[in-house]
């Protein structure tokens, strides 16, 4: 499953488990994504980030909806935490894995 929303790539990988989710900020990353039914409703989770959650009336619109909440999250963390930087902190990157 590949679909597009708002500037954001969502792509459902070969495990049936793991969602790929590539944002506005160039952003390419992979998490598990778990998907439940609940009546009418499906409810997706992420293993990795906690306080992500999507839903939708499909399992699609599920990881979709939760793909645009994880990019959403990271994208509040970004800007807060400018708050707490203090002057001359300079920004790199982590790889992790």
């Amino acid at each position: 499953m590949r679909g597009q929303r708002e500037g954001l790539s969502v792509e459902l990988l070969g495990s049936d488990r793991e969602l790929s989710v590539e944002g506005l900020a160039s952003m390419k990353n992979t998490f598990t994504a778990y998907v439940m039914r609940d009546e009418d409703w499906y409810i997706a989770y992420c293993g990795e980030v906690p306080s992500a959650n999507g839903q939708g009336r499909t399992r699609e619109e599920a990881l979709e909806s939760l793909a645009a909440a994880i990019e959403l999250l990271f994208e509040c963390y970004r800007e807060d935490v400018q708050c707490y930087l203090l002057p001359g902190a300079k920004q790199t990157t982590v790889k992790v894995g």
